[in-house]
């Protein structure tokens, strides 16, 4: 497929390219779902294709309109995530059953720390940025959860979990797992 950005089609530009006979183009609509286990998400839209490509390709127009211009991801395994679950790798098996449990679960990264924050605060939960010195800096490298004794750290990459009863505990991220950050 040629490496070009979708751009938006007007009706006047999708008339155009109707009326001419000779156009191989033509307009498609294409729906795009979040593979995020627990998301809902699609997004329907119309793109322009022609007659030469293949229904993977026209796929991937819908998909890098999406990465482009909606904070969609794409993943090298074909994945797509809608922008809330973009750059959140697939959940670990334990935390999978920890929610099967009636846990809450949420990966702690700098893009996704504000979403989590606006969640512990829905619950009452206290918390805050995790602040520590990075080659001579301050700089958040995490969200802390509680406090006092039953106070929780879970650092970029990690995975926070509420228990039923309303304690925490951090699953942390494997070393070699990058966040996306």
């Amino acid at each position: 497929m040629p490496n070009q950005t979708p751009a938006p089609l007007t009706p006047e530009i999708v008339s155009a390219i109707l009326r001419d006979p000779d156009s191989p183009h033509y307009p498609t609509q294409i729906t795009v779902f979040c593979d995020r286990y627990d998301c809902e998400t699609e997004h329907t839209g119309d793109y322009m294709v022609h007659e030469g490509m293949s229904s993977e390709e026209r796929l991937a127009v819908a998909r890098q309109h999406l990465v482009d211009n909606e904070g969609w991801e794409h993943t090298d395994d074909g994945d797509d995530f809608c922008p809330e679950h973009a750059s959140s790798p697939n959940k670990p098996q334990a935390l999978v059953e920890f929610e099967a449990q009636g846990c809450a679960t949420w990966q702690v990264t700098e893009r996704s720390i504000s979403c989590v924050d606006d969640d512990l605060d829905r619950l009452g939960v206290y918390a805050k940025g995790y602040w520590e010195d990075v080659d001579g800096k301050l700089v958040v490298t995490g969200l802390r959860v509680g406090t006092g004794a039953t106070r929780v750290v879970a650092k970029w990459g990690d995975w926070l979990i509420r228990y039923p009863d309303g304690g925490f505990i951090v699953h942390e991220a494997p070393a070699a797992v990058e966040t996306g950050e």
